[in-house]
C-alpha cells in the first residue's frame, strides 16, 4: 500500500512540476529530512529491507525524471553531458548492485533508496542549472533551511525534553533506539544521530551563500549545534574547519569574518551554559572502544576482499559480518559496507565514479560556481565513509549527490547568459557571478 501511495505522490509532484523540476528535488529533500525511512515502513506494516519499501522521494526523482526526459531530453543529455564518463561509471555500479540484488532476491528498496534514486537527482540538479540558473540556489535554500529545521528539533530535544513524533516508529524499527544513544545523543526527524550530524555538516559550507550576516550566523548556529546534539566528532571537527574557512579564506567580505567571529562567541557561550558540548567532548576522550572496532572492521575487510568478488555477500551481509566479528558497531565506512554487500566492482565503480565527478567539477571552469558548493562537497565525500551511512536507508545518499550536484552544475554555465539576467539578482551570490574555479571554501 506504501508503494502505492509513493507511486501516487510521484506522479501528482512529477506532474505538477514538469516544467520547474527542481520544485520536484526541493520537494524530495524535505520529504527525506521530515519523513525518516522507519515511519514509512512501519507505516507500511514492512521492514527497512524489505523489498517493497520505496520512499515516496525515491518515488518523486523517478517519475520526475521520466517526465523531463520525456518532455526534453535532448535537454536531460545535454545538462550531463561533461560528466557523462564517470556517470556511466556510476550507473554500472548501481546496476551490479541490481545483479547482486538478483542473484540474493533481497535488497531491492536499498539500491532504489540509496543507490539509484539520488543518482538521478544528480542529473536533475544538473537540467536545473541548465534551465534556469536561479534553480540551483533554491535547492541550495532547501538544503540549508531544511537542515535548520531539523537542528531546530534536536536543540529542543537537547533543552527542552522534545519528543519526536516518530518515537514509537523509531522504537519499533532500530534496536539501538532504547539504549543510551537514543537518551543522550538526538536524532531529530531523521534516521540517526549521525545522519543530523551529516545534514548540518554539507549545509554548513551552504551558509556562505546567503546575503545577510543575521540569517547567516542563526544558520550556521544551527549546523553546529545539531552535531553538538548528536555527538558526531567527525561532524564537530569539519563545522570547526568550515567556520575557520569562513573566517579566514581571503575573498570573505569584512561582515562575513565578523558574523563569523560572533558565531564562535555565540557557540561557546551556548555550549558552555547548557553543556551541550559535554557529550561529543567525552566521547572524543573516551571512544568507548570505537577506534578499535574501526580498526578490526577494516583488517577483516582487506583481509577478506576476495569473498567479495564478483557479487559480494549479499545485501546487509555487512551487519551480518560485523555481529559474527562481535563488532560493537558496524564497519563504519559506506565503502565497505557497500563492497561487502555488493562486491568489488560496486565499491570501484560507485565510489571510484563519485571521487571523479569530484574532481572533474573541481577543475572545471565552465559552470559558475555556487558559494560553499566544493566545501560541502568534499566534507560529505569525506563523513559518509566515517559510519555505516549509504549503506542504511536515510537521508544521507540523497544529500551527498545533491551537493556534489550543486558543485558540478553550480548556477548556470559561464558561457551562458550572467545568472543576473536569467535571474533575480538575490538569488546568486553576488561573488559567484565571477567564472572561476570551483575552490574549496564556504
Amino acid at each position: 500500500m506504501i508503494a502505492l501511495m509513493s507511486l501516487f505522490i510521484g506522479f501528482a509532484v512529477a506532474a505538477w512540476t514538469r516544467d520547474k523540476p527542481w520544485r520536484a528535488v526541493q520537494v524530495s529533500i524535505l520529504l527525506w529530512l521530515l519523513v525518516p525511512a522507519a515511519v514509512v515502513a512501519v507505516s507500511a506494516g514492512a521492514t527497512l529491507d524489505s523489498n517493497t519499501f520505496l520512499h515516496p522521494s525515491t518515488a518523486i526523482l523517478f517519475l520526475t525524471f521520466l517526465v523531463q526526459v520525456t518532455t526534453r531530453g535532448d535537454q536531460v543529455l545535454q545538462a550531463s553531458s561533461r560528466y557523462r564518463v564517470p556517470l556511466a561509471i556510476v550507473w554500472f555500479g548501481v546496476l551490479w548492485s541490481f545483479v547482486t540484488c538478483i542473484a540474493y532476491d533481497t535488497g531491492y528498496s536499498l539500491v532504489l533508496n540509496q543507490l539509484a534514486a539520488p543518482v538521478v537527482a544528480f542529473s536533475l540538479i544538473g537540467l536545473c542549472s541548465h534551465l534556469s540558473p536561479s534553480s540551483t540556489m533554491a535547492v541550495v535554500k532547501t538544503v540549508v533551511w531544511g537542515s535548520a529545521a531539523v537542528a531546530g528539533f534536536a536543540i529542543l530535544g537537547t533543552l527542552q525534553d522534545f519528543t519526536s513524533p516518530f518515537t514509537e516508529q523509531m522504537r519499533a524499527t532500530y534496536l539501538w533506539f532504547d539504549s543510551s544513544v537514543a537518551v543522550t545523543r538526538q536524532s531529530s526527524t531523521l534516521d540517526g544521530p549521525l545522519v543530523l550530524a551529516f545534514a548540518g555538516t554539507v549545509a554548513l559550507p551552504l551558509i556562505g551563500s546567503q546575503r545577510r550576516v543575521v540569517p547567516k550566523v542563526a544558520l550556521a548556529s544551527l549546523a553546529i549545534f545539531a552535531n553538538l546534539a548528536s555527538q558526531s566528532r567527525t561532524g564537530v571537527a569539519l563545522c570547526a574547519i568550515g567556520v575557520l574557512l569562513l573566517i579566514f579564506q581571503r575573498r570573505s567580505a569584512f561582515r562575513t569574518r565578523i558574523a563569523a567571529s560572533i558565531l564562535i562567541a555565540i557557540a561557546y557561550a551556548a555550549t558552555t551554559r547548557y553543556g551541550l558540548a559535554s557529550g561529543v567532548t567525552s566521547r572524543f576522550q573516551y571512544d568507548n572502544g570505537s577506534a578499535g572496532a574501526r580498526s578490526v572492521a577494516w583488517s577483516n575487510f582487506f583481509d577478506n576482499l576476495s569473498s567479495y568478488s564478483p557479487y559480494g555477500m549479499g545485501p546487509g551481509a555487512d551487519a551480518r559480518l560485523a555481529q559474527s566479528l562481535g563488532m560493537p558497531t558496524s564497519f563504519e565506512s559506506a565503502l565497505a559496507c557497500l563492497t561487502i554487500s555488493f562486491g568489488i566492482l560496486f565499491g570501484i565503480a560507485y565510489f571510484g565514479g563519485q571521487i571523479l565527478i569530484f574532481i572533474s567539477a573541481f577543475r572545471s571552469k565552465a559552470f559558475v560556481p555556487i558559494s560553499g558548493a566544493a566545501t560541502s562537497a568534499a566534507f560529505a565525500l569525506i563523513s559518509v565513509q566515517t559510519f555505516s551511512s549509504t549503506a542504511n536507508q536515510s537521508a544521507v545518499s540523497l544529500l551527498q549527490w545533491i551537493v556534489l550536484g550543486l558543485m558540478a552544475f553550480g548556477a548556470g554555465t559561464t558561457t551562458s547568459p550572467s545568472p543576473t539576467t536569467s535571474a533575480t539578482t538575490h538569488d546568486i551570490n553576488p561573488a559567484n557571478a565571477i567564472p572561476s574555479t570551483n575552490r574549496l571554501v564556504p
